[in-house]
C-alpha cells in the first residue's frame, strides 16, 4: 500500500509539472496537455486512492501496475505533444479568418437542422430504451447525426461575431437552444464543457481572447469537487423523468419545481468526495457505486494473468458498431463484421474472479485499453495521439481554415472521454467529425483551386 501512494505522489507531481507548464503561458490553456491532464485529475486520481483502500477484488499488485499505466500514459501524452515546446507558441494575426463563403453558413443551418431533428427523435424514444448503458437500434443513427449541432454551433457562431448581423445572432440562438435544454434537463457535463470550450476558442481564433489564469483555476477548483456531484443530480433528475422528457416540456416550465427538489436532494460535499472514500462490504456491485479504474485493474489483472490480447480488434468493432446500420443491412450482417480473438472482457473477468464482479456499462479508462490490447506496446498510441494533437493545434493557427478551427475545440473536449473511455471511443468520435467536415473541406478546396487560378492568370 505504502508503494502505491509513492506511485500516486508521482502521478500528482506529473499533473502538478503540465498544469505548470500550462499556466506560464495562458495560451497554453487551450492546448492538449492541459485538457488531458484536467480529465485525469478530475476523473481518475480520485478513483486511484479508493483502489488503494479497497482493491478487492483485485491484487494489490496490479493496484499498483494500474497506477504505474495512468503515469505512462499521461507522460507519453505530454511528452508527445511538448517534444519541441518552441513550436506551441505560435500565433500570427495575419493568419486569422477575415472572410466567410456565405456557402459555410448554410452548411451550418443545415446541421442545426438535423442536429436538432436528431435530438428531438431521441427524446420521442421510449424512456426505457434510453436508459440502457448502451443505445442499439434505431438510437445509434440518432445518436450519430445529434453531434451536427456541434458544428451548427459552432459555425453559426463564427458568422454571428465576424458578420455582426441580427439574422446571424438569431441563427445562432436557435442552434444555442439545445445545448440550454440539455444542461438543464439532462445536467449533461460534457455538453457544458463542449459548447463552453467552443464559444472559448471561436473568441481566440477570432479577437485573440484569452481568459484570465485565476478564472481557469478557479473553474478547475469548482469542476474538479463538482463535477462528479452532477451525476446524482441527473440521476435525481431521472427520479421524476426531467432526465428523460421531450423537448415540448422545456416551454411549459411546469418542470421547474420538480428541477429544483431534485437540485436540494443532492448531499453536493458528500457527492463531490464520495470517490475519495473506499466502498463497504459488496458495494461495488452496485452501480450507484461505479469505480472506472478498479475495472480497469481487473482487466490488467486478467489480461496480463491470462495472456489473452484483442490486438486492435476494439477499435474496428467500434467502427462496425457505430457505422455498419442494422436496420438497413441485417443484424446478421452486422454482427459477421465483428473481429473477436477471444471471449469477451465480460466474460473473461467472470471467468477469472469467478463472480459477476462488475456490472455492464462500465466504461474502459486508457490505461487498461491499450493494455488490454497490445501490452506495453500500446502506449505508444499516447505520444501519437499529443504528437497529433500538437500538428493539430500548429495547422490552426498557422493556416486559416475554418474547418481546423471547428474541429480543433470539439477534438479537445472529447479528451476528457480519451482518459476515462479510451483511445477506441475517442478516434470512433474523431471519424464521426472529420466526415462531417468534408462539405466544409471541399469548399475551402474550391476556394483555393479558384485563388490559384486567379493567381496564375495575374502572373501571365
Amino acid at each position: 500500500m505504502i508503494f502505491s501512494y509513492i506511485l500516486c505522489i508521482i502521478l500528482l507531481c506529473l499533473c502538478a509539472y503540465i498544469l505548470w507548464w500550462s499556466f506560464r503561458e495562458p495560451l497554453k490553456l487551450y492546448q492538449f496537455p492541459f485538457f488531458i491532464t484536467i480529465a485525469c485529475l478530475i476523473y481518475i486520481v480520485p478513483q486511484l486512492f479508493a483502489l488503494i483502500e479497497d482493491p478487492y477484488p483485485v491484487s494489490p499488485d496490479y493496484v499498483d501496475l494500474t497506477i504505474f499505466l495512468t503515469i505512462l500514459s499521461l507522460f507519453l501524452f505530454f511528452y508527445g505533444y511538448a517534444k519541441k515546446e518552441g513550436d506551441t507558441q505560435v500565433f500570427n494575426e495575419n493568419n486569422k479568418i477575415k472572410t466567410l463563403d456565405q456557402r459555410i453558413f448554410y452548411i451550418g443551418i443545415i446541421y442545426t437542422i438535423i442536429g436538432l431533428v436528431s435530438n428531438l427523435a431521441i427524446g420521442n424514444v421510449d424512456i426505457e430504451q434510453q436508459r440502457v448503458a448502451q443505445w442499439s437500434g434505431i438510437l445509434t443513427v440518432y445518436a450519430f447525426f445529434q453531434r451536427l449541432l456541434y458544428f451548427g454551433f459552432a459555425i453559426n457562431l463564427y458568422f454571428a461575431i465576424i458578420k455582426r448581423n441580427f439574422l446571424y445572432w438569431f441563427v445562432f440562438g436557435i442552434s444555442a437552444f439545445w445545448p440550454i435544454f440539455k444542461m438543464l434537463f439532462y445536467a449533461r457535463r460534457t455538453e457544458a464543457v463542449t459548447y463552453i470550450t467552443i464559444v472559448l476558442l471561436t473568441l481566440w481564433f477570432i479577437k485573440g481572447v484569452i481568459p484570465q489564469s485565476k478564472l481557469v483555476l478557479i473553474g478547475i477548483v469548482i469542476g474538479f469537487f463538482f463535477i462528479n456531484a452532477i451525476g446524482a443530480l441527473r440521476s435525481e433528475l431521472f427520479q421524476v423523468n426531467i432526465g428523460y422528457s421531450n423537448w415540448q416540456d422545456f416551454f411549459t416550465f411546469n418542470w421547474i419545481d420538480d428541477w429544483l427538489t431534485a437540485f436540494q436532494n443532492v448531499n453536493w460535499w458528500e457527492e463531490s468526495t464520495k470517490l475519495f472514500q473506499s466502498s463497504k462490504d459488496n458495494e461495488y456491485l452496485s452501480t450507484t457505486n461505479l469505480s472506472e479504474t478498479k475495472y480497469a485493474a481487473s482487466v490488467i489483472q486478467v489480461t496480463n494473468e491470462t495472456g489473452q490480447f484483442d490486438y486492435g480488434t476494439r477499435y474496428w468493432n467500434r467502427i462496425v458498431f457505430g457505422f455498419i446500420p442494422a436496420q438497413f443491412l441485417g443484424k446478421t450482417f452486422k454482427e459477421s463484421l465483428y473481429l473477436q480473438f477471444n471471449e469477451s472482457l465480460q466474460v473473461r473477468i467472470f471467468d477469472y474472479f469467478s463472480t459477476q464482479t462488475f456490472q455492464t456499462g462500465y466504461i474502459l479508462p486508457v490505461m487498461a485499453e491499450l493494455f488490454s490490447q497490445f501490452w506495453f506496446f500500446g502506449f505508444f498510441i499516447c505520444y501519437f495521439i499529443g504528437k497529433q494533437f500538437k500538428n493539430l493545434w500548429l495547422s490552426v493557427n498557422q493556416k486559416p481554415k475554418i474547418s481546423n478551427q471547428l474541429l480543433y475545440p470539439i477534438a479537445l473536449v472529447f479528451t476528457f472521454s480519451l482518459f476515462l473511455g479510451g483511445t477506441d471511443g475517442f478516434i470512433f468520435n474523431l471519424l464521426n467529425f472529420i466526415i462531417f467536415l468534408i462539405p466544409i473541406k471541399y469548399i475551402e478546396f474550391l476556394n483555393s483551386r479558384d485563388e490559384y487560378s486567379t493567381q496564375k492568370t495575374r502572373n501571365i
